[in-house]
């Protein structure tokens, strides 16, 4: 059964390449452009997601900030978070530990380099190859 993965993010292109290359993977993928929709998004679904990729730099409300939603509700505390994003290390590393997100990816340049390694950052999460 494929597995589902919430993306919240705000960059149409950053959103295009993810899905392109996700669904070669055999991913299902449900999107939000912002945390505040991604929150509702993930709150309503029946099934809950297996994973959700989360970008920090988002309108209105960080992305740090609905990790740390998300690890701390009851029904959502299970869900793994890796988090994708163009911020500087350091940032990253604090929204990690903060968040309990199980790694991140930083956005660099090579958008290619960079989704490969989040593919297999999630395939070791989720225990697949």
């Amino acid at each position: 059964m494929p597995r589902t993965l919430v993306i919240v993010e705000d960059s149409q292109f950053a959103r295009a390449i993810l899905s392109k290359e996700l669904k070669k993977h055999g991913f299902n993928i449900v999107f939000a452009e912002d945390a505040e929709s991604g929150h509702i998004q993930i709150l309503q679904m029946e099934k809950k997601p297996d994973l959700i990729i989360l970008d920090l730099n988002l309108p209105s409300l960080e992305g740090e900030d609905l990790g740390i939603m998300l690890s701390g509700m009851d029904e959502t505390e299970h869900i793994p978070i890796v988090i994708f994003s163009a911020k500087p290390e350091e940032e990253i590393k604090q929204a990690v530990e903060l968040s309990g997100a199980r790694g991140y990816v930083r956005k660099d340049q090579d958008m290619k380099s960079c989704i490969a390694q989040l593919v297999r950052k999630i395939k070791a999460i989720l225990g697949e190859r």
